[in-house]
């Protein structure tokens, strides 16, 4: 791998959004920094953290010049978001929550994918686990390559393609004019959407060697998703609406929709 990264000059930006996740930020950070993909901009966002989140991350600045340190005041993890990708100068941007880990190759595999099929979009698996569980094998080793209508499908049944942006890859081009919305439960959904509507192709891979992102925190997730249903499906009849004006929904029908109302 040394030698493919002394011939490869696109870089990927790494956005992290950091907000009181001492417990496990030194682990996401280290599982960054050994990436087999080398050529790596990682921006720690330290979102106004009372605990020592921000001490952690100047000591990873430190040691690496690759990180990259912005300490500001609280403003959300769309705040954050947004605020770094004001900063990135890399071809690709991918995006790490503090609370995660990436396998060694993770960006390796989303590059190489969007490379070898030239697409705008790369996505691998992902695990959800607890502190301390067994980490399981995927079994799934599957390789779907979606244009444009087929990837706002399976967006709206939340089914070969996830509403988040963490165990994906993207060509910096298509977050132009592109931000995450401030105060918005999920706003992970409305964004995915409108990266969609630039895209050409989509690579979503899963595969049992390339899995991605262990989250540490799933009882925490389950938490927040109490939140969830009526901005969700809001968003999702805001959506049908945006893209009604070719033929990417007229056969979807009203089944995800009609599912908010039972």
């Amino acid at each position: 791998m040394e030698g493919k990264n002394e011939v490869i000059c696109e870089r990927i930006s790494v956005i992290v959004p950091i907000y009181n996740t001492e417990k496990y930020l030194a682990r996401c950070i280290e599982s960054i920094l050994c990436q087999t993909y080398t050529n790596l901009e990682i921006i720690l966002v330290d979102d106004g953290s009372t605990d020592k989140s921000g001490d952690i991350c100047d000591f990873y600045a430190r040691k690496d010049n690759r990180v990259k340190v912005v300490h500001k005041e609280n403003g959300g993890a769309a705040a954050a978001r947004n605020f770094a990708l004001n900063m990135v100068t890399g071809q690709y941007i991918g995006f790490v929550d503090s609370d995660d880990t990436v396998e060694k190759d993770f960006f390796e595999l989303l590059y190489d994918l969007i490379c070898q099929y030239d697409a705008d979009i790369s996505m691998v698996a992902y695990r959800e686990i607890e502190m301390g569980e067994k980490i399981a094998k995927l079994k799934d080793k599957s390789l779907i390559v979606m244009n444009q209508k087929q990837a706002v499908k399976e967006l709206l049944f939340d089914r070969k393609i996830q509403n988040y942006v963490w165990n994906k890859l993207y060509k910096r081009k298509l977050f132009q004019g592109v931000y995450f919305p401030i105060g918005v439960i999920y706003e992970d959904i409305s964004v995915m959407y409108d990266l969609i509507r630039k895209i050409e192709k989509l690579d979503n891979t899963l595969i049992e060697e390339f899995t991605d992102a262990l989250s540490c925190l799933a009882g925490q997730l389950v938490t927040i998703s109490e939140g969830f249903s009526g901005d969700y499906y809001r968003l999702l009849e805001e959506l049908k609406e945006a893209f009604a004006q070719n033929d990417v929904v007229s056969t979807i029908d009203n089944e995800v929709i009609s599912e908010g109302d039972k």
